[in-house]
């Protein structure tokens, strides 16, 4: 059964657990996500949930017994597999603060593969070891919300010219405001080959940097008619990318 073909799996409790699960398995549960059901979600002995494995399956679950220092499940029916990622992936300069965490959360809802941050000439921000762990982590902690098979990968960051040959079988494409295609025009088309979009920092790309994206293979697509601000970039191309592999089909 697909798992959104239950109404059970919307609305219990999804915890995830790194291990390969079978009925009748007793998974313990501790850390994490044992805070999360003990402390976020207020379970108790005999509560139903739901516990996603390594492989995506999805099992209606029985709490046996719950503390402050181990829970125990007991895993009864199968209700369904959660989806595989599209593939997609999202270059992209590291905008200020913390906005990348809230867009890390939304890629990996709308189903995006990878995220590949990349260090422009005109970015303002390092994509740090610190940073890297906190968006696997969130990456993670969002499968629960959006039922997806595997977390979204955080690959370390990585210089322009190194992200230009990042993915040579991909289709593609940067966002340019002066570009003669448009968005449009790449949605007639449905991508077999996986699909690789590339938002630049705040600042934008130098014309030296759109030459050299173009070289690589690269199409420049307008988005519209204004100017996107990179957190509204890196979703709308994020939507468009996943639309041109069937991702809302």
């Amino acid at each position: 059964m697909d798992c959104f073909g239950s109404c059970k799996g919307l609305t219990l409790t999804r915890i995830l657990t790194t291990k390969n699960l079978t009925v009748d398995d007793e998974l313990n549960i501790s850390e994490d996500e044992l805070h999360y059901l003990l402390k976020v979600r207020r379970h108790k002995k005999g509560d139903q949930i739901e516990i996603q494995d390594s492989d995506g399956k999805i099992f209606l679950s029985i709490i046996k017994d719950i503390n402050k220092k181990n829970a125990v499940a007991l895993i009864n029916d199968q209700t369904g597999t959660a989806p595989p990622p599209l593939d997609v992936s999202i270059i992209t300069a590291v905008p200020k603060g913390k906005i990348l965490d809230n867009i890390i959360r939304n890629l990996s809802e709308i189903g995006v593969k990878r995220v590949i941050p990349v260090k422009c000439a005109r970015s303002a921000v390092d994509a740090d070891k610190n940073k890297i762990e906190r968006w696997r982590r969130i990456s993670f902690e969002s499968m629960r919300q959006c039922v997806r098979k595997e977390p979204l990968i955080i690959e370390e960051e990585l210089f322009f010219e190194e992200a230009l040959s990042y993915d040579k079988r991909a289709a593609k494409i940067f966002m340019h405001p002066y570009s003669v295609d448009s968005a449009g025009d790449f949605l007639k088309l449905r991508h077999d080959v996986p699909v690789l979009s590339m938002t630049g920092p705040e600042g934008g790309f130098t014309n030296e940097e759109v030459a050299l994206a173009i070289d690589a293979g690269f199409t420049p697509l307008k988005f519209g008619n204004f100017i996107l601000k990179i957190e509204t970039a890196i979703l709308t191309a994020a939507v468009t990318c996943a639309i041109s592999k069937g991702g809302f089909d």
